[in-house]
């Protein structure tokens, strides 16, 4: 702007380029609903409010002179522009966070959740498993008890048929 030398000007064409890059990204986020579209439309229209203003600065420095130009930065609106662009970022940021910072805790609660079920299922195993072991153990007691049982009653049929020859 102070030079009206086109050289200088090449950083702000380049970064011109750049925001209608970031600009399109930040468009599909909204589409995509991930960002609000409100603060989209927002940041959008004062960036290019913003853009508006240094266009028509650089314009009256080349077609006027200096002093007509030097006449719209001293009315502040580019500095007040970019102060609502960076408190609608900074406010889209902080949103950002929040959605941020509650998907992590919802994740960790996911995380308890799935854990706790984790461990519940295995109590539930090793408890059943125990009930089976304590079951088997048991029909094998019963076998044994049954075993000596027949044993007992064979060994007193054997001793009975062995002493009717006796009684008889």
């Amino acid at each position: 702007l102070l030079t009206r030398e086109e050289p200088y000007l090449e950083p702000y064409k380049v970064a011109i380029g750049k925001l209608k890059i970031d600009l399109s990204l930040l468009q599909e986020l909204a589409a995509k609903g991930r960002v609000s579209q409100n603060q989209v439309d927002r940041i959008t229209g004062l960036i290019q409010e913003k853009l508006d203003e240094t266009n028509l600065t650089i314009d009256l420095n080349r077609k006027k002179g200096l002093s007509s130009a030097l006449k719209i930065v001293k009315n502040d609106r580019g500095m007040v522009l970019m102060d609502q662009i960076r408190a609608a970022l900074g406010s889209m940021r902080k949103d950002e966070e929040s959605k941020f910072i509650e998907a992590g805790q919802n994740a960790q609660w996911a995380s308890t959740v799935r854990t706790m079920t984790f461990i519940g299922a295995g109590l539930v195993n090793l408890m059943f498993m125990a009930w089976a072991c304590l079951r088997i153990i048991g029909d094998g007691r019963r076998r044994e008890e049954i075993s000596e049982e027949i044993s007992r009653q064979k060994e007193l049929l054997v001793t009975t048929l062995a002493s009717i020859g006796d009684g008889v």
